[in-house]
């Protein structure tokens, strides 16, 4: 049969293990809430970092605009320049060509069907304007 003192130790041994199972309970509650926490950390941390890639992204998106603008800007540049050099390229050539053209006196036939030197002057001039 038990005895008084089996019935004590039983007792503190059950009190024993009632206090550490509370207190295993309370630690589990607490790393419990811990976790909730690191969770609800990490989840707005991922948020966040979902957004500043998605910025980066628009970034990038921009830079690549920019560099493609700036590749038709150059190309346009080029070909205006080129079309410079071509045109003063024809200037000189008419130049030289008006230059080259012997002067004459005109025939009664050309004076009456033809423009006047000072229409014609003038429209010398303007062909030869600077580009």
């Amino acid at each position: 049969m038990p005895t008084a003192i089996s019935f004590k130790v039983a007792g503190i041994v059950g009190l024993v293990l009632a206090v550490l199972l509370a207190a295993a309970l309370w630690r589990v509650e607490n790393l419990s809430g811990k976790l909730d926490t690191e969770r609800a950390e990490h989840t707005a941390t991922k948020e966040a970092l979902t957004r500043e890639v998605e910025k980066g992204l628009g970034w990038k998106a921009s830079y690549e605009e920019t560099l493609r603008a700036a590749e038709a800007h150059r190309e346009a540049t080029k070909a205006c320049l080129e079309r410079a050099a071509d045109a003063e390229t024809a200037r000189k050539e008419r130049e030289s060509l008006l230059q080259a053209a012997p002067p004459r006196p005109r025939t009664e036939t050309e004076k009456q069907q033809v423009v006047g030197n000072e229409t014609r002057s003038r429209a010398a001039d303007r062909l030869n304007r600077p580009f």
